[in-house]
């Protein structure tokens, strides 16, 4: 009986007990998503983030590393997979990963620089020579990332996010991976506080690339680089942060093929490839599989690192490749209420469905109060207005045609709470250089028997004297050599009135042919001194006024005696006028070499009361007008006009205008016909049909045109000199290079090259 007893007690003690498990269960393991850094590849994890939330996957932390790091802080901020789709659709990658502000956000000036030397070679100079820190100094990426980050401005720990969130950078001081996000000092263990600067900041480190974006500084003891250097695929720093089962998401880029052809960089691409595959296989086996950890391996081997155009293709792999694990990620699945109560948590720490906070102040966040003045011109008033898409897109247009005059590497902004106030903060990163320098490269080889080559640089120094002043010098040498050096500086800071006193001294191969025989060659030096007033009207117009006073002489070195003169004083008034409203397609580090669509518009008048061989005053009048039209994704139609007169004056000395260059009748020999009198028209069509992928290309083009001139007073010229030309364009970083051929009537034709300017 007793025995009874205890078990019917045993029972009566047991009931509340189990009630009591049964009301409260066991609360769901934690989920953690791991994101790897590849490029382009990275934004496979589209696809998976948006396969896990129409299934109902929950992601409790998220860590990664580069574009993983960029994705996974999108998903973190509670963006949905559709607004990470849209955005990084909208995004121009080209002008992004190349950094290069669009040429019709550049000051008068840079777009002179652009178009006279069209190459991609220009660096700085400071204490002597020294290559840039990187291609691409971040000013368009970290534009993005504070658009993308700036309901966060005023975070002060990841763990405050949505979904809590590391990424990974690498210290250069140390040596070592910083985890942004992990807390620092004394702070309370469950605390994450931003460990340097902002979530924006965080973000732009991680996707540092090494030799590719320059490194982000913080303070003078730190400077970041990507860190997939040392940890790609960050498992460990989710499983440190609580994750109970990871989902590790690995890019599966292949293998390497030894037989195929290899460069240069190829050998450096490679090794950078091993020492990342590395960290990454050490990250992998870490992961408990036998505890739930889970690796989805998205094949992307068909893709490469630069494929941003593809990012509707990586998405579906990434939607393949969850789909693949389709067995062991229902096993995590939430029902219906866990997950509506999922969502709900999360939604409660999203700032980005609040109203757009509206500024009350609006400082400018450097050290410079000479740059920080210029800063301060060139913005709007953004305060007393929700700060929103539209506002942002203005902001982002002033701060790229700041970033365009060539004194800042970058700028940003953040909306901060300052005494519970909202305040509009512009930040910026001054270049460290104060000497610009543009290589010169130049081949005319119209005679390819004897080619025209010139070396040289164009040197700039940027508020020499005074605020907005520049003194700018081009350095030639070969064929070609001289120096030519101008003092540009605003009458007052910020005012379109400038002066520009200049010298010259320099010495031209000035060569006469006769079709395709060189009958004469001379040497053209000039030195003189020019005095110009002038007015900017905008960033595309400009006008100027001024005098130029000095000597020439023209001396034969070769060939018939073809003038009768040999040296002249030269005085010369001048009225010019530009206008420049190109639109270039720059793709990654191509130059403005090809214009796709506007107008450029050149008119200048002179007088002359001192000029070689003439013992009259003359005028001259010359205009150049080119139309620029694209017609498809690739292609673009143009027409160019020219035209030039002494007004019937006579000119007994140098003739005034030529017809006969690669630029002008290209079939014709240099300077075959020379005139005071002339028109000119050429009408062409160039189309793109390769993109380079090399640091030291932009791409190749087909070209042809058709051109016409006459020439008045020219002895024995045809009545219409006229040919057809085609050829490839090979834009490289010296600069385009031209490989063709032109016809023409009455017997003139030839194949020539040349690198320079051609449009």
């Amino acid at each position: 009986m007793r025995k009874y007893w205890l078990i019917i007690a045993t029972l009566l003690l047991s009931i509340p007990v189990s009630a009591q498990t049964d009301s409260k269960p066991a609360s769901r393991k934690k989920i953690g998503l791991v994101l790897e850094g590849g490029g382009a590849l990275g934004l496979a994890h589209v696809g998976v983030i948006e396969w896990l939330e129409e299934n109902h996957v929950p992601v409790d932390y998220i860590a990664g590393t580069s574009m993983g790091g960029l994705i996974g802080g999108m998903y973190a901020m509670g963006y949905s997979p559709k607004e990470i789709r849209d955005t990084v659709a909208l995004i121009d990658w080209d002008a992004v990963l190349y950094d290069r502000i669009d040429y019709g956000d550049l000051p008068f000036r840079r777009k002179q620089d652009r178009r006279a030397y069209p190459n991609t070679l220009a660096f700085g100079l400071r204490k002597g020579f020294r290559l840039p820190e990187g291609f691409n100094a971040g000013h368009r990426v970290g534009l993005i990332l504070d658009n993308i980050t700036r309901d966060y401005s005023n975070l002060k720990s990841f763990n405050d996010l949505p979904i809590p969130f590391r990424c990974v950078g690498v210290n250069m001081a140390t040596g070592e991976k910083d985890v942004f996000g992990n807390k620092t000092g004394n702070y309370p263990d469950n605390e994450a506080v931003l460990k340097e600067g902002s979530l924006s900041q965080a973000l732009r480190s991680t996707m540092s690339l090494p030799g590719f974006f320059s490194p982000v500084r913080d303070g003078k003891q730190k400077l970041y680089i990507d860190g997939g250097v040392l940890d790609n695929l960050p498992v460990e720093v989710v499983q440190e942060m609580g994750a109970d089962i990871v989902i590790a998401v690995h890019l599966d880029k292949g293998s390497f093929d030894p037989a195929r052809d290899i460069s240069l960089l190829d050998v450096v691409f490679r090794s950078i490839a091993v020492v990342v595959s590395s960290n990454e296989k050490s990250s992998l086996k870490k992961l408990n599989k036998d505890g739930g950890d889970l690796e989805i391996d998205v094949a992307v081997t068909k893709f490469k690192s630069n494929d941003y155009d593809k990012h509707q293709q990586l998405r579906d792999q990434g939607l393949l490749a969850a789909q693949e694990n389709l067995k062991r990620l229902q096993a995590l699945e939430l029902n219906a209420q866990d997950w509506e109560d999922y969502e709900r948590s999360k939604a409660q720490k999203n700032l980005r469905k609040l109203t757009p906070m509206t500024p009350v102040a609006q400082e400018i966040a450097m050290d410079d109060p000479v740059l920080e003045k210029q800063v301060r011109r060139g913005i709007s008033d953004y305060k007393g207005h929700p700060f929103e898409e539209k506002q942002i897109d203005h902001l982002e247009g002033e701060l790229n045609r700041i970033v365009g005059a060539g004194k800042f590497e970058r700028l940003g902004f953040r909306v901060v709470q300052h005494d519970g106030k909202p305040d509009l903060v512009i930040t910026a990163a001054k270049r460290d250089t104060t000497v610009d320098v543009i290589p010169v490269v130049a081949i005319d080889g119209s005679d390819y028997r004897s080619p025209i080559f010139t070396l040289g640089a164009r040197i700039t120094l940027f508020d020499l004297g005074g605020l907005g002043s520049e003194w700018r010098t081009d350095a030639l040498l070969g064929s070609q050599y001289g120096l030519t050096s101008e003092y540009y500086r605003p009458v007052r800071p910020f005012s379109h009135w400038f002066v520009a006193p200049q010298l010259t001294a320099e010495t031209l191969p000035f060569d006469i042919y006769s079709r395709l025989t060189h009958i004469a060659g001379y040497q053209l030096r000039t030195v003189s001194g020019t005095f110009d007033l002038g007015y900017n009207f905008s960033r595309d117009a400009q006008l100027r006024i001024g005098y130029e006073g000095g000597t020439m002489k023209l001396s034969r070195t070769i060939g018939a005696t073809v003038f009768p003169f040999s040296s002249s004083r030269i005085g010369t008034t001048s009225l010019k006028f530009s206008l420049d409203k190109l639109k270039f397609a720059l793709h990654k580090l191509e130059a403005p070499v090809v214009p796709r669509n506007g107008l450029e518009l050149m008119s200048k008048f002179q007088w002359h009361d001192g000029w070689l061989g003439s013992t009259e005053h003359f005028p001259t009048a010359e205009s150049e007008l080119g139309l620029f039209k694209s017609v498809n994704r690739d292609g673009s139609l143009y027409v160019k006009a020219e035209a030039g007169s002494t007004l019937g004056f006579t000119n007994s000395g140098l003739p005034s205008f030529s017809l006969g260059s690669p630029l002008r009748l290209a079939a014709y020999g240099t300077n075959e016909l020379l005139s005071n009198q002339f028109i000119y028209g050429r009408t062409g069509y160039v189309h793109r049909v390769f993109t380079s992928e090399s640091v030291f290309g932009g791409g190749i083009y087909v070209t042809g045109s058709y051109e016409v001139g006459k020439t008045y007073g020219v002895a024995g010229a045809p009545a219409l000199p006229m040919d057809a030309t085609a050829g490839v364009i090979l834009d490289y970083a010296v600069g385009p290079i031209f490989l063709g051929g032109s016809v023409g009537e009455s017997g003139h034709k030839k194949l020539f090259f040349y690198l320079g300017r051609l449009f």
